[in-house]
């Protein structure tokens, strides 16, 4: 197997890992979207444009469907969401039936006919998100739609937090359909378009480096795991565990290329500095 198969491959399982997690802090962190937060929609970001996203009239893709194993996944993922402590909205509970429908279609079906009876489309970014899904989950994988739908989550989004984690959940989703080229622009996209310093976002940006990485442009993948790996204390103190993990991956990515250019020294300084930086996390 080529290496570029072998990574999409190792993506892809990433991806599925990723999307049982995110289904998991839905339930943990208040839902697909908090709606007790202030609503942020990108610029042009308008109701009718939701609408007519859900309103479009267009031929359905195929029923068929290969994904046997995704009842038992439903299952799994039923007890984790609904046995909860907390009552779930609305638009998660629609979102959780439809994430673990048998039939994506189905799924779709139901998140679409919520969706054109919403009236506070604040709430709906998490419901977009799901519908991303399941368009790529379709047989064949409706990679359009998936993508229309990915773009309005982000839209919708009620922080820069919300819209980070949807890119890099779209990000997963294409590289899971050997979209790589896609992926890679999606992502530029984003880190151009919103500087906030989130741990989605540096997740992106790891994803990034590894793409390019993958690509042969080894000096793009080193300034990319560069700027990870100079983030101040600081920044990585106050966005908590998470960041850390993320900052030690892109410490070991750089350090690993360096590594296999023969920069053996600048390898064991990129090291060095890491420690150094945990220690001072660690103590603010």
């Amino acid at each position: 197997m080529e290496r570029r198969q072998l990574t999409i491959v190792i993506v892809a399982l990433v991806a599925l890992i990723v999307a049982v997690a995110w289904a998991v802090r839905v339930s943990q962190e208040g839902g697909l979207v908090d709606s007790s937060t202030t609503f942020f929609a990108r610029k042009g970001a308008m109701r009718d444009k939701a609408q007519a996203l859900v309103a479009k009239k267009q031929p359905p893709p195929s029923r068929k469907t290969t994904r046997g194993s995704r009842s038992d996944l439903a299952k799994v993922q039923s007890v984790t969401l609904l046995d909860g402590s907390r009552e779930i909205s609305d638009e998660e509970r629609v979102a959780h039936e439809a994430m673990n429908a048998l039939d994506p279609l189905d799924g779709i079906q139901r998140i679409e006919s919520y969706l054109a009876a919403l009236s506070n489309m604040g709430q709906a970014s998490g419901l977009y998100a799901a519908l991303g899904r399941l368009y790529a989950q379709t047989s064949p994988p409706d990679i359009e739609r998936s993508r229309a739908a990915f773009s309005m989550a982000c839209d919708l989004a009620p922080s820069p937090e919300a819209r980070h984690r949807t890119a890099h959940y779209e990000v997963m989703t294409l590289l899971e359909n050997a979209l790589a080229d896609e992926a890679l622009e999606r992502i530029r996209e984003t880190l151009a378009f919103d500087e906030a310093l989130t741990v989605p976002r540096m997740q992106l940006t790891i994803a990034r480096g590894q793409l390019l990485e993958d690509k042969g442009e080894a000096d793009g993948a080193l300034a990319t795991y560069k700027a990870l790996c100079d983030l101040p204390a600081e920044a990585l103190a106050t966005l908590g565990p998470k960041a850390e993990d993320v900052y030690r991956l892109a410490c070991l990515r750089l350090a690993a290329l360096h590594r296999k250019n023969g920069r053996t020294s600048e390898a064991d300084a990129v090291a060095r500095r890491m420690r150094e930086r945990l220690r001072l996390v660690g103590s603010l």
